[in-house]
């Protein structure tokens, strides 16, 4: 079902987009029809049973999105995706086992609002892009370059040979945010909610960072600790 979209706030923004096939309402929104009839987009009343087999956060209307091409399990198309981009700095982002959907589509919808090149997740053990995911990221996902891998130690060598410095996320011998120069290109592994980054990804860091903290708690929720991160290194590069 990745190619239904749920709730009003998600819709509005693809229809500006031009990414609307179609879309189906429980009830009338005025400010939807409005932009469905000037794109020549079906809007459609629909009754109570046409909704039963759909998530009950649809919030009374979805719609159909066209299928873009936004997953790829091809590595060379990614990075010739990444690398086309009009930023300087390239950043990616690696997600080591995300296992909530909300976390996941929060973390594109950052990832979108801080220009990230791509995301990067595993096959297995990782929240799974549905409509849940979509429609966290308010349909963010739909700009995004993600490209999904069997193993994220192998693909690291890789951006390695791609000049991509490795920045892990944790707490252990790490470096505060605020000290660390991002004048490269970099990928930046976040992870599990639980577990954090696996001993393994962490091995093949160039670099560790952490956020400074200032009161009695010692971690953020990963989508937070997200936004705060990209947040930093878009700020950066924007004075190079």
């Amino acid at each position: 079902m990745a190619n239904i979209l749920l709730g009003k706030k998600a819709i509005l923004e693809q229809l500006k987009k031009d990414n609307v096939l179609a879309v189906h309402s429980l009830t009338f929104f005025p400010e939807i029809k409005k932009i469905c009839d000037k794109k020549n987009i079906n809007y459609i009343i629909q009754d109570k049973s046409f909704f039963n087999n759909i998530d009950s956060n649809h919030q009374g209307v979805i719609a159909w999105i066209k299928n873009e091409n936004y997953l790829t399990e091809n590595l060379p198309y990614f990075l010739s995706k990444v690398k086309s981009s009009i930023n300087k700095r390239k950043v990616i982002v690696m997600l080591d086992e995300i296992s909530d959907t909300g976390n996941f589509g929060a973390i594109i919808r950052s990832c979108d609002a801080f220009g990230v090149d791509g995301i990067i997740i595993k096959n297995k053990n990782q929240a799974e892009v549905n409509e849940y995911v979509i429609k966290a990221s308010t349909g963010a996902i739909y700009n995004s370059n993600i490209l999904r891998v069997t193993n994220l130690g192998t693909t690291i060598k890789t951006l390695k040979e791609n000049n991509f410095w490795i920045v892990s996320t944790t707490l252990d011998d790490s470096k505060n945010l605020n000290e660390t120069k991002f004048d490269f290109d970099c990928c930046v592994i976040l992870g599990n909610e639980k577990n954090g980054i696996s001993q393994k990804l962490i091995e093949h860091s160039d670099f560790k960072i952490s956020i400074p903290m200032f009161g009695s708690v010692q971690s953020l929720n990963v989508s937070v600790a997200t936004g705060i991160i990209l947040n930093y290194i878009k700020n950066y590069h924007s004075k190079e």
